[in-house]
């Protein structure tokens, strides 16, 4: 797909923001008077990164995946607009339309508190998938601590049953563990989709709601949730008059354009059903996927419970039960083959 296809598939951002009169030079789309750039918000909670990024091999060679953390903190404009345009076309061929919120915006802001991986496949020297994750504060007593909300994971359609996703969210923990010095991080979700409820329940630790209800919600979960939810829901497309339910952690109407939600992600019957229908079943039973409705967890990733926890799932795993037909999910939807 050419840039200029890319480009215009934004709809209601014209071609002439980021391109000359000949249609041909992209321009700076992070382009500030002066360098470094000044982050408008107070980022002490959050660790700068120790290593800025990092490079792994994957399957043998055939792919590599990149990851950046808090890129807006250290990238000049130029490496801005190259890793911009990466997940600017990435998202083009995984999905119709694309969601408005999060470095959609192109405001390097938004890529100061995220940190990205991206696949390369290193035959066509193509970028073919990432996953994006955010960096939130969370005051816990008297101490404020960075969580990871697990955002947006898109892969090009070609590229499907690649056996990408997995990697991607492995290698992007990694850099993350490292920089903030830490073996583990709480984590939260919010999806409609089965095949996402259903991973971040499988391949976390202590996740609430869990569809197979093994997890007792706690003072912690709750606290966790209404704290992001009242300061942070631009940060992952969820509309302000969206309610949520502190008994199911359903947040109604979270999707609605109206208030900033993620219309885009609105469908009657999600394609990306988990591979236990009693999963399917269970988000059946608690969403209007028509109306919006997105369910929000709260867990925990950690580097040895989690390693295990995915190590065990994917001895369970059936062949017959892996899905081919996923392209992308705005949360922790995971290619388990």
């Amino acid at each position: 797909m050419g840039i200029s296809q890319t480009i215009g598939l934004l709809g209601k951002k014209p071609v002439m923001r980021f391109f000359g009169k000949k249609g041909k030079e992209p321009k700076s789309v992070f382009r500030e008077k002066g360098f470094p750039f000044a982050y408008p918000q107070n980022l002490d909670w959050l660790r700068a990164p120790l290593k800025r990024q990092a490079r792994f091999s994957i399957q043998k060679g055939r792919y590599e995946v990149i990851v950046y953390d808090q890129p807006g903190r250290w990238m000049t404009d130029d490496q801005m607009n190259m890793l911009y345009f990466q997940l600017l076309a990435i998202s083009s061929d995984a999905i119709d339309a694309l969601p408005r919120y999060g470095f959609f915006t192109q405001k390097r802001e938004a890529f100061a508190n995220r940190i990205f991986a991206v696949v390369h496949d290193n035959a066509c020297q193509q970028a073919v998938g990432y996953t994006a994750m955010v960096y939130l504060p969370f005051k816990h007593g008297e101490k404020i601590r960075p969580i990871i909300h697990l955002g947006l994971t898109m892969i090009r359609k070609s590229y499907r049953g690649h056996r990408l996703q997995t990697p991607l969210f492995q290698k992007i923990f990694l850099l993350a563990m490292l920089n903030q010095l830490r073996f583990s991080f709480t984590m939260t979700n919010i999806a409609a989709s089965p095949a996402g409820i259903g991973a971040t329940s499988d391949y976390f630790v202590d996740v609430f709601p869990n569809y197979k209800r093994t997890v007792q919600k706690t003072k912690f979960h709750q606290d966790v949730a209404e704290q992001i939810l009242a300061g942070y829901r631009g940060e992952f497309g969820c509309s302000r008059h969206a309610v949520f339910d502190p008994e199911t952690f359903v947040v109604y109407g979270s999707n609605q354009a109206k208030g900033g939600g993620a219309a885009e992600f609105i469908k009657d019957d999600p394609v990306s059903r988990y591979r236990e229908e009693s999963c399917n079943e269970f988000c059946r039973n608690h969403l209007d996927f028509q109306a919006g409705d997105e369910m929000f967890q709260v867990g925990k990733v950690d580097f040895f419970q989690s390693s295990w926890a995915s190590r065990k799932s994917k001895r369970n795993l059936k062949p017959s039960a892996v899905l081919q037909n996923k392209s992308f999910t705005r949360n922790a939807q995971m290619e388990i083959q």
